[in-house]
């Protein structure tokens, strides 16, 4: 990657890009964000990340809001060799990571071993106040709820508050999705019906603020599945001008495709406002689709690993000389505020001197 390094100074307070993605030339997972998104990607800035993966691979990218990205070390490596890198012994490690300030802190251990995890991160804007939901699963069913507030540095158990009928969560369509002061997940209802396990999709939710769990309706075309062994599309949820929206990928086998469909949610709580605006097919197919950009192009991964942008117009595509895993690129809308950075430093400096592990730059 070759372009103009910005200053860690600038002061531009509109949305920008960043960009994950694991470098072949490189060897590494690099981070960068991006000040124009209009495709020129000729003016970024490397951010370097102080939290490492404990296997030399990726980090998971929980989500992040206002600034603040939420990471957590799966120990999981890539399929390479034959095999997987075994897990690291849990709790699994989760930390917060504010790179305008290039400061990170882990958060106290929590949980049992060798269990899945939901994680979430959310801001209350009421508050001024980050949180990380911890949602637990044993054979199948949840079996605890932890909240992590920063101000108050330590995690609470949701306990006695959890409803009835909470739904599951698919393992594999887990990147969430935060808008409107919610968190957002995919999960489902199953049912049995003539021996095939029927899904019924929807979007859980996680009011940050008043720390309620809900439920919205998926669109139509996508609410119910019979599942199968050899599914072959995939579920996303994103946020696309600052509206929840919702990617399905289809025609080919995960993690490669030749269509996907995004709907956008116009009016956030109301199932009905879920429209359809593109559908997109691009020349040999993607893996994923990372943003709409401002000029209306789609940012897109290639199959061999190569960020490209998509006019749906006129189906042109513009190599945008970033080369990288497929499966290890993500994005997300990043927004600089000197008001966060004050505010992050002033809850850092009173959580560092309690129990949390903090790290940052020299």
């Amino acid at each position: 990657m070759h372009a103009h390094f910005t200053s860690t100074t600038n002061k531009n307070k509109h949305a920008q890009i960043m960009i994950r993605h694991y470098s072949r030339t490189y060897g590494k997972e690099i981070f960068t964000v991006h000040f124009n998104r209009d495709m020129s990607f000729g003016d970024y800035q490397l951010l370097d990340c102080p939290v490492k993966s404990s296997n030399g691979y990726l980090l998971d990218i929980v989500g992040s809001c206002n600034g603040l990205v939420c990471l957590t070390d799966s120990g999981i490596g890539a399929a390479t060799g034959g095999g997987y890198m075994p897990q690291l012994p849990n709790p699994k490690p989760i930390f917060l990571w504010n790179p305008s300030l290039g400061k990170s802190m882990t958060l106290p251990l929590r949980g049992n071993s060798g269990r899945r995890l939901v994680l979430g991160l959310g801001f209350d804007s009421n508050s001024f106040d980050y949180k990380v939901v911890r949602i637990e699963f044993r054979y199948g069913a949840v079996s605890g709820i932890d909240i992590f507030a920063l101000s108050e540095n330590s995690w609470r158990s949701y306990g006695a508050k959890r409803k009835v009928g909470f739904p599951s969560y698919d393992f594999l369509k887990l990147p969430q999705a935060f808008v409107n002061g919610n968190i957002h997940w995919i999960g489902y209802h199953q049912t049995k019906k003539e021996g095939l396990n029927h899904r019924t999709l929807i979007v859980a939710t996680f009011d940050v603020g008043n720390e309620v769990f809900g439920e919205l309706e998926m669109p139509n075309e996508t609410a119910h599945e019979v599942f199968l062994p050899d599914e072959n599309y995939q579920l996303s949820l994103v946020v696309f001008n600052r509206s929840l929206s919702l990617i399905r990928y289809d025609e080919g086998h995960n993690p490669y495709f030749n269509r996907c469909c995004i709907w956008m949610m116009n009016e956030y709580g109301m199932a009905q406002s879920w429209t359809k605006l593109y559908t997109i097919c691009p020349y040999n197919g993607f893996s994923k689709t990372l943003d709409i950009m401002s000029n209306g192009k789609f940012l897109l991964v290639t199959n061999n690993g190569e960020l490209v942008s998509f006019d749906p117009e006129s189906r042109a595509v513009n190599r945008l000389k970033v080369y990288g895993e497929s499966c290890s690129f993500n994005a997300d809308t990043y927004v600089e505020s000197l008001v966060l950075s004050k505010g992050f430093n002033r809850i850092l400096g009173k959580a560092s001197s309690s129990n949390a592990t903090s790290h940052g730059k020299a």
